[in-house]
């Protein structure tokens, strides 16, 4: 299912940067934000040009969980840690997304076919996912700073 550049820019950029984040808290990197807006930004343009090409829905997720593992082990990551945190980054991005459309679609009787295909529903209704796992990354840290004291 192919998205808009307004989609991509407002909703699929910051959400890949937010899931960037989350595997870089994960994976105890150092927050280094000029990195993790770059790979962001890359996975997002990933997404739009894979979407847009004529593969099964959900290859795009498959390239993006590889990129975000190889780019987490160059940036330091020991092997089997980049996987376990690219792994759960997506896996919470999963969650997030379900629970908030879950939540959204019912509240406002959305249907996703009508958020599918309209790229203002899908920029509002993916705002609430991607402040979640900001905050997800947020919690991490908190909890981790507490553990150490």
């Amino acid at each position: 299912m192919e998205i808009s550049i307004t989609t991509l820019l407002l909703q699929g950029i910051p959400e890949m940067i937010a899931v960037t984040t989350l595997g870089f808290i994960i994976a105890k990197l150092d927050m280094e934000w000029k990195k993790i807006i770059l790979i962001g930004c890359v996975m997002g343009f990933m997404a739009f040009v894979i979407r847009s090409l004529p593969v099964t829905f959900g290859v795009h997720t498959i390239v993006l969980l590889v990129f975000i593992i190889l780019c987490l082990n160059r940036f330091g990551a020991p092997h089997f840690l980049a996987i376990i945190s690219g792994v759960l980054a997506f896996l919470s991005l999963a969650i997030c997304e379900t629970l908030v459309s879950l939540v959204l679609f019912e509240a406002f009787e959305l249907s996703p076919i009508i958020v599918a295909h309209n790229d203002f529903l899908k920029i509002i209704t993916g705002i609430p996912q991607v402040l979640m796992i900001f905050l997800l990354s947020y919690l991490v840290v908190k909890f981790r700073r507490r553990e150490t004291k």
